[in-house]
């Protein structure tokens, strides 16, 4: 179980021969320390948190009152700069929890 101090989901789009692939992954952060999730495979909410179960099956509790605007400095500069160093056929764009829920929905 994983509890970020602040957080961000992201829509990863890349283009590849067989087409379109899309994920929705978790971007974590503690103080001074980050961590991308695998890629999420449900959403829930239990009052305080969303929780959000990962592809490799770890679990992140992401609490309600805590999103990307609390990241620390350092944090914030890690995600900025794989925003900027993306390849040509990868799109990555920051959603919002309502937004990455259906996502899922729509992949089922």
């Amino acid at each position: 179980m994983t509890y970020p101090t602040a957080w961000q989901f992201l829509k990863i789009t890349s283009e590849t021969k067989e087409g379109i692939d899309t994920l929705i992954k978790v971007y974590a952060s503690w103080y001074d320390s980050w961590r991308l999730n695998s890629g999420c495979t449900k959403i829930g909410d239990d009052g305080v948190y969303w929780v959000v179960t990962g592809e490799s099956g770890s679990t992140y509790y992401l609490r309600k009152d805590s999103t990307r605007a609390t990241a620390s400095a350092y944090a914030e500069s890690v995600l900025c700069s794989i925003l900027d160093n993306l390849p040509e056929n990868v799109k990555i764009e920051k959603i919002s929890v309502e937004e990455a829920i259906k996502e899922l929905e729509e992949k089922k």
